[in-house]
């Protein structure tokens, strides 16, 4: 039994059409930063499943379930602030696997549609995904594990306990924790604040990027660690998000730098450099503003604290309209994000909307951390 259940996207109903066997690679769909995969469910797809390594079940959205007539298989589970119903899916298929029974958890996921601007079928968690299988986010296709890997790929250990999936990731050269190699997180490293703390490595003089709270969705706050290594393969200057959850976490913005060649059967995640190695995550220039959640087509707001975007008095709750003159309603995740971003020195026109009124504020982009 699922003691918690992780949802993070939201879902609508989709009536897909049967279609052949899908071939042996698939694209992936980036989306704030997270890769999302087309899954056939009994024959009927393609439906858009988040690629979600960290999670010990496989959910969908409940009128998916209905449509599909998906028998029940037990009483629903509280999970959380909602109800969950066991569902069996008599077979899922997803990059190029041939298709295998899968038992799921079918829920309303609606209400997380806003923080991602998009409807999403459900989260492919482990029991879903092939035990070996490769992803790349720079051709975006996910597929069968490689016949062979060569002396250009790094192989690290895994460890799976308790069905989580975790690499060891050695921080400063010092110190070192396992950390969940989670494709839901969007980020370098999450980190405990009390083991950075205890570590000597957090204190209220440390440099950070904090945002407040957009809508509904929780803000973060990041640091900058000096240096952090995964096996063989070091960055500098690592991003870390301070976590309020007990463990550790690996995320996207390390593992899509890499072709990632996951094989639960050896426990061993193989990488292959896209980018030269060691590398050093780029600074954080911003206005001090991101997209939190979509609102009737149009986003509201992280605010970064002490930013140009604070400073000038954009709130949370206002909901931007244009930047730069280009309309920012309807728009995706990343495009919007892409706008709000720039080189330090630049300007932003922003134009938001607050009750009944449009403002306008120009606000300059800095080096944030």
């Amino acid at each position: 039994m699922v003691s918690t259940m992780r949802i993070i996207l939201a879902a609508a109903v989709f009536v897909g059409q049967p279609l052949s066997a899908p071939p042996e690679a698939r694209g992936l769909t980036l989306a704030r930063g997270r890769a999302f995969v087309p899954v056939w469910l009994n024959g009927v797809g393609p439906y858009p499943f988040l690629i979600d390594t960290a999670a010990p079940y496989v959910a969908l959205d409940a009128p998916i379930a209905a449509t599909l007539a998906l028998p029940e298989t037990g009483e629903p589970e509280q999970l959380g602030d909602f109800s969950a119903q066991p569902v069996r899916i008599q077979s899922l298929e997803v990059a190029g696997r041939p298709a295998i029974a899968c038992n799921a958890y079918a829920a309303d996921l609606s209400p997380m549609e806003a923080a991602y601007g998009l409807r999403v079928a459900g989260i492919l968690g482990l029991p879903g995904l092939p035990d070996r299988f490769l992803f790349n986010c720079e051709q975006q296709t996910i597929g069968r594990f490689p016949p062979e890997t060569g002396p250009e790929w790094f192989a690290v250990p895994m460890k799976t306990d308790d069905g989580v999936l975790r690499v060891t990731v050695t921080i400063d050269k010092e110190h070192t924790v396992d950390a969940a190699v989670d494709t839901a997180f969007s980020g370098t490293l999450a980190i405990p604040q009390a083991l950075l703390e205890q570590w000597g490595l957090f204190s209220e003089s440390t440099p950070r990027l904090r945002t407040a709270n957009g809508g509904a969705v929780q803000g973060a706050t990041q640091i900058r660690l000096t240096q952090c290594a995964v096996g063989d393969i070091t960055v500098n200057g690592p991003l870390c998000s301070l976590s309020e959850e007990p463990g550790a976490r690996l995320g996207m913005r390390f593992l899509s730098r890499f072709e990632v060649a996951l094989d639960r059967e050896v426990k061993m995640l193989y990488l292959r450099p896209l980018v030269p190695v060691p590398w050093s995550d780029p600074p954080v220039c911003s206005a001090g503003l991101a997209p939190a959640e979509c609102v009737d087509g149009l986003w509201s707001f992280f605010v970064a604290e002490d930013s140009p975007a604070q400073m000038a008095e954009i709130l949370p709750e206002d909901l931007l309209v244009s930047v730069n003159g280009l309309d920012m309603a309807g728009q995706s995740f990343d495009y919007v994000q892409r706008a709000l971003t720039g080189k330090p020195g630049a300007f932003l026109d922003v134009a938001v909307q607050r009750g009944g009124e449009v403002l306008v504020f120009r606000i300059a982009v800095e080096e944030a951390l």
